[in-house]
Parts: C-alpha cells; sequence; structure tokens
C-alpha cells in the first residue's frame, strides 16, 4: 500500500469544502464575507500570495528551528492518518467489530490535537497576523489567525501542551482545565472539530505558499 500526497490544487478545493460546513460559524464568529467563508482556503491563498518577500521569511523565521518543509512532512502525515482510518472502516466491514476503528479514531484525534495545538506554535499565527494588521486586515487569513490567538483557544491550546484535557465518553465533548486557575472548561465535540479544521487549514495554506 502507498500514498501519494494529493495535488495541491486538490487539497484547496477540499479544504474549501471542509469550511464550507462551518461558514455560519467562520461569518458570525470571526466576521468574514461570504466569499470568505464559502472559498476559506482559496481566500488564504490570495492573501498569503500578497504579502512580499521580507514579509514570507518573517514567518519562515518564526517557525526555527522548523523548516517549512518539517512543517508540510507533518501535514502530510495528517492527511495519510485520515486515508488510513478509511482503510480501516473498509476492513471492519468485512470483518466485522469496531474496536480497531475506536483505536484508531482516538488516536488520530491525538495526533491531530497535538499538531493543531502544540506542534502549531502560537508564533507562526502571531507573525502571520502582524504581517497582515496595516494592510491586510480584513483579509480572511488575518480574520482567522486573529481568531486562534483569543484567550479562550489559547486556554484550550496550554491545555492540550500540558496533558490536562480528556474526552468526555458519553458527549464526545472536549473537557479541560486551565490548572493555575483550578477552572475546568467543556467544549463540544462540533466546536472542537471546528478549531482543528481552521488551524490545520490556515497553516496548510500558509506553509505551502512560502
Amino acid at each position: 500500500m502507498s500514498f501519494v500526497p494529493p495535488p495541491y490544487s486538490d487539497m484547496l478545493n477540499t479544504l474549501d469544502l471542509v469550511m464550507q460546513k462551518q461558514a455560519t460559524t467562520l461569518a458570525g464568529d470571526l466576521k468574514m464575507t461570504q466569499d470568505q467563508a464559502d472559498k476559506l482556503a482559496h481566500s488564504i491563498e490570495a492573501d498569503i500570495k500578497a504579502l512580499d518577500a521580507v514579509q514570507k521569511q518573517l514567518i519562515k523565521d518564526a517557525l526555527k528551528p522548523l523548516s517549512v518543509n518539517d512543517i508540510s512532512h507533518q501535514h502530510w502525515t495528517i492527511e495519510g492518518m485520515r486515508l488510513l482510518s478509511n482503510y480501516v472502516d473498509e476492513l471492519e466491514k468485512k470483518v466485522g467489530g469496531d474496536a480497531a476503528s475506536s483505536i484508531y479514531a482516538s488516536g488520530l484525534l491525538n495526533l491531530e490535537n497535538y499538531f493543531v495545538f502544540v506542534f502549531l506554535r502560537e508564533s507562526l499565527f502571531e507573525v502571520v497576523r502582524e504581517s497582515l494588521k496595516i494592510t491586510h486586515n480584513r483579509s480572511a487569513l488575518f480574520k482567522a489567525c486573529q481568531f486562534l490567538l483569543k484567550d479562550d483557544i489559547r486556554i484550550v491550546r496550554n491545555a492540550i501542551s500540558h496533558a490536562t484535557w480528556t474526552v468526555d465518553p458519553s458527549t464526545k465533548a472536549l473537557k479541560y482545565w486551565d490548572w493555575e486557575k483550578r477552572t475546568e472548561y467543556s467544549m463540544d465535540e462540533a466546536r472542537w472539530l471546528f478549531l482543528r479544521n481552521l488551524a490545520y487549514t490556515v497553516s496548510y495554506v500558509v506553509i505551502k505558499n512560502l
């Protein structure tokens, strides 16, 4: 079995379709226009391409000691794991049971959480936001980075990085704690998925255009 990364153009279309399901949230919480919400990946592509070489270099510097290729490889790891999950599901349909797919789904969830909330450091979103702040502050990319740097998202990021989170088995909601404040929070499954998809979409398109 071999896996080949999908063409960039196909990935853009796929990410557009994924985020279109969250168009209401994008318009309401992130104040995106209808066009931005309908074609988020393509909008982000146009925004990052509008930056000059100096601004793009600042973004690359924010990734150090990692390189663009390092981040890109992890994007493909996530995509590869998602593709494999389909094979696991198909296998279980033939042999019966659901233990393998449940275990695999749990592992993939852990991987996605680490990637979007820890591996993708705040510095990436911060430097992109600052690069767009003056001249492109109405762009989809600026709005997305601004949102991903909100304090309530930072609490989630800290909880994932400090292993103070779990999944409520009955609701599939994210339960997490601010250890310093001794405060417990909960985020429903749909909101949690939205954050993961948004961070992945932003980072994928940005990295591919540096």
